[in-house]
């Protein structure tokens, strides 16, 4: 599933930084708000609601009474790009789970939820290896099995508990290997997730199944496995014609492998992929 960030549509997002930046404190109240967009008050507390459930502003002060309209607002800088596409690592009710951008600090490259109306969706197909839910609201959690079934995943993946971050990059790697890759953390180079998905794939093929019906069968990401079944047989034929490429380097120098160590080496890594 794939989504583009386009931001927050609310104009009074813009004016509420315009009054942070000008303000002594840093901060905004709704009745400020309210004499700058020249609406009534309860409608500015309504925008600013709204901005909070998004995640673009925060109150500072505890609202523990109804509030007066002068309780102090900071915005929030979003940890993503205007017009980037993400992949949807997960749902939570009518949020997106999604990596933040590699460099923002200090939360770069960490999975956080994201309001859906922050987005667009540009392929709205789930994965078959979510395991999902509803639960007393009404709401639907979606995950894949590792993470749904572990209580509190992402609480600590955040508190930084090792073996669930461990955990985390090991799944998104499985799970998301275009993701995985994009981010640094390059599946094609672990051993393990290699012979992971060779034996899916080999498995596949002793099936008799359409790709599309082993996935449903095995909980496997149909994507992921045709990204998987490409980046193999692509290694694996590349590999082969360098074997053919050295046979004939050796028959036309006599016996003796005429290419430098360095290309040897090369090819020898590639043919792991």
């Amino acid at each position: 599933m794939k989504i583009v960030f386009v931001g927050p549509t609310d104009p009074a997002l813009e004016t509420a930084r315009r009054l942070e930046g000008s303000s002594k404190d840093g901060m905004f109240s709704a009745v400020e708000l309210a004499q700058q967009l020249g609406i009534p008050r309860e409608e500015a507390q309504r925008s600013l609601d709204r901005l909070e459930e998004w995640g673009a502003c925060g109150l500072v002060d505890d609202l523990s009474v109804p509030p007066s309209g002068t309780e102090r607002w900071t915005t929030v800088d979003f940890a993503l790009t205007v017009g980037r596409e993400y992949e949807v690592l997960g749902i939570a009710g009518d949020h997106y789970i999604i990596l933040t951008d590699s460099d923002t600090q200090p939360y770069g490259d960490d999975p956080f939820l994201f309001h859906q109306t922050l987005f667009r969706v540009t392929d709205s197909t789930e994965p078959s290896f979510w395991m999902c839910d509803t639960d007393e609201d009404g709401e639907r959690h979606c995950l894949p099995r590792e993470w749904h079934e572990l209580p509190h995943f992402f609480e600590q993946y955040h508190d930084r508990v090792r073996e669930v971050r461990t955990r985390f990059w090991r799944d998104l790697e499985r799970y998301y290997p275009e993701t995985a890759k994009e981010r640094g953390c390059d599946p094609l180079a672990n051993p393990a997730t290699q012979r992971t998905w060779r034996d899916a794939i080999e498995r596949w093929r002793r099936s008799n199944l359409t790709i599309g019906e082993f996935c449903e069968e095995a909980h496997l990401g149909e994507l992921s496995f045709r990204f998987w079944r490409r980046q193999l047989e692509t290694g694996e034929a590349a590999g082969r014609s360098s074997d053919r490429e050295r046979r004939d380097s050796r028959e036309e120098s006599g016996g003796e492998d005429t290419r430098n160590a360095s290309s040897a080496e090369f090819v020898g890594e590639f043919r792991l992929w």
